[in-house]
């Protein structure tokens, strides 16, 4: 029954976490806004992309906040037009980023604000 917004904060990558798996926030029709953030912990810190990749999102979600992500790549479902409600994406301080999923099957993606991805190209 979870509905609105959610903020997730403290995800470590050093591992998968079953818990990630049992969120089943594609199970949460009614969830609109999300907020991920990573546990920041330095330079040395492994690849989040699994962790990422174990959050499948309900396609229903219409803005998307992910904040001091470290993995190089984002998982492919981020580009992912089934995404059709998604309206804003803002990807913050993900230091370790170098590319991005193609977001241009977005079909209803208006905001995109990207901030400290020094490493994007």
């Amino acid at each position: 029954m979870l509905r609105g917004s959610l903020v997730l904060q403290g995800f470590v990558n050093e591992y998968v976490n079953e818990e990630d798996k049992m969120l089943k926030l594609y199970q949460k029709p009614d969830l609109r806004h999300l907020e991920l953030t990573w546990f920041y912990s330095g330079e040395n810190q492994t690849s989040g992309v699994d962790v990422l990749n174990n959050l499948k999102l309900h396609f229903n979600l219409v803005e998307l906040l992910i904040r001091l992500y470290c993995g190089v790549v984002f998982s492919d479902w981020l580009g992912c037009p089934e995404f059709s409600n998604l309206t804003h994406i803002t990807l913050s301080h993900c230091f370790r980023c170098e590319t991005l999923p193609p977001m241009g099957k977005l079909k209803s993606l208006k905001q995109l604000n990207i901030f400290e991805l020094s490493k994007l190209e």
